[in-house]
Parts: C-alpha cells; structure tokens; sequence
C-alpha cells in the first residue's frame, strides 16, 4: 500500500527523474573528478540553504557516489573514488520543497564544473548560472547563485535554526549496523522545522555469498539523499527514505531518542524491512571517519 507521504510526493519523484534524464543526455566529457580518491565525502554532500528573503530558502543538493574496490571489512584505510555527483539546484517557498522546486544537474553536464571546493554552473536552458567557492574553514559555499528569477550573491551554509527557536536533541548523525547500513543526517532549517539526508554505505568483506555466486569486484557507496523529516512527537524521529526516487516503496523509520541521547529505537515501516532496529548517534557528522560515543568492539570503522 502507497502511504499518504508517498502519494503526495510521487509526482515530485517522476518530475525529478525526467529532469535528471534530461541532466545525462546533456553530458560532456568525463567529470574532473572523476576515479579521484575522496577522503571526506560527507564533507560536502546534503543540503547547503541560504535564506531567500521571502520565506523561504534557496540551496543545493549534493549527491555524491563513490566506488570501493575488493571486498573490504572497514572503511578505516579504505579509498574511496569518485564515481559520480548529481545537483539539485532549488528554491522551496516555505518548509517543504515541491514539484518544479528543484533541477538536477550532473557533474560532468556540459556547462558544469567542479572540484569539491568550486561549482560553476552555466545552464542558460535550465536558467541556472552558479559560480560558488567553498571555504572549508567556516563550511559555507560562498558566490553566485542564479535559478529563474532568484540571482544574487549568496552564502549557503547547513540547515540551521534561526535564534529563538528550540533546538531538537534529534538534530545530529545517527548510524544503523553492518555489513550494509544507513546513515542518517537530522539538522533543522531556519524556521526550526526537521530535515535531514541520508548515506547507504557498505562494506563488501562483512557480506557472506552463497556457494558459487562470485562477490563483486567494487561496490558503491551512496552520499547525501534528502529524505522527509518529522517529529510526530516529544523526541520521536520520523524519517522517510526514497521519498524523492521514482521507483516502489518509501521506507520509514519511526525512533524514540533515549534518556541517554544516544539512541533511536523503533522500527521501519513500508517498503519490505519490518521489524525493530536501533540507531546510535555518532561524533560529528560521519558515519565512515566516527564513531558512536558508547563504546563498541564490533565496529569496524
């Protein structure tokens, strides 16, 4: 059964994978970065928000994959390539973003450079023109910014809440278990509502294959997916993924936070992954470079 959720933004998901078709049968020549090493990929990966001044936020949607090669037990020592980095380039009015809010590009798109610390963007038929510079120092991407109508000189920085407003012991990074897991990003936006992204990681030498199946040579690690955000109740996490993909099923993660912090419990609803599942938060906001603050012998990142 499709969800009330998933209705509302199935439309959303058609328009956006058109407009992402669209994106790759513009594209050029290979992207810059293109098989280079990445050590940080959550570095600048999910959403980045400038306020628009009429209620609402202009931003981008950084989705990156990246490959790791043989079938590595841990992400401690392990490279990471580059592979590929789609864009959302977006203006919502409000809290939520909706149908014709945002266009994908990619990075190797003709008109589209970057290199993890500068995007130029030049896309007359989309009407985006972006020319923007990171500063990793203050994390915040600095320049011009240009879709439709909107064009001026901004700063993007992480969703954050503006003074005044509760700040929600959710907000923070939360990592589900092994060998193939998901990572959550929960940050609130300036009007102090949720948002959040999301990480499918995997580590290929913890997957057991069944007699005769050869295991892959490289698996894709997935960066930086906006998801749909709630909090139904008094620190209890809703957390829809898939939300923005065209194809079947959003699974949702309903939690209740722990007196502790330092934990979600419930379980996932829709899609086919039933049953109870815990989340833990980790230091800072990786889910491959951090750990979890309790002490945990089986990790092996």
């Amino acid at each position: 059964m499709v969800s009330s959720s998933r209705k509302k933004w199935l439309p959303f998901a058609i328009v956006s994978l058109a407009l992402i078709a669209h994106a790759q049968s513009l594209s050029g020549p290979p992207a810059l970065m293109k098989g280079a090493v990445v050590d940080y990929p959550e570095q600048i990966t999910g959403l980045w928000e400038s306020d628009d001044g009429s209620g609402g936020a202009v931003g981008l949607n950084f989705q990156l994959t990246t490959v790791v090669k043989g079938r590595p037990k841990t992400f401690t020592g392990t490279s990471q390539y580059w592979d590929s980095l789609q864009i959302g380039v977006y203006q919502r009015h409000g809290s939520e973003r909706h149908v014709g809010d945002a266009n994908w590009i990619m990075d190797n798109s003709v008109g589209v450079n970057c290199d993890g610390k500068r995007l130029v963007a030049r896309m007359p038929d989309l009407g985006i023109d972006l020319d923007l510079s990171y500063d990793n120092k203050n994390q915040i991407w600095r320049g011009g910014f240009r879709r439709g109508a909107f064009a001026r000189q901004i700063v993007l920085s992480r969703p954050r809440a503006k003074p005044g407003f509760f700040k929600s012991r959710l907000v923070g990074t939360w990592r589900e278990g092994q060998p193939s897991r998901m990572c959550l990003h929960v940050v609130q936006q300036s009007d102090g509502k949720l948002a959040g992204w999301y990480d499918e990681l995997s580590l290929p030498g913890l997957v057991r294959y069944a007699s005769g199946i050869a295991p892959l040579r490289q698996a894709p690690e997935y960066y930086g997916e906006q998801g749909i955000v709630s909090e139904p109740g008094h620190e209890v996490l809703w957390f829809e993924v898939k939300a923005y993909s065209a194809g079947c099923c959003s699974p949702v993660f309903v939690g209740k936070l722990s007196e502790d912090d330092e934990r979600l419990t419930g379980g996932r609803d829709g899609g086919n992954a039933p049953g109870s599942h815990e989340w833990r938060r980790v230091d800072g906001d990786s889910c491959v470079r951090s750990h979890d603050k309790r002490t945990d012998p089986t990790t092996r990142y």
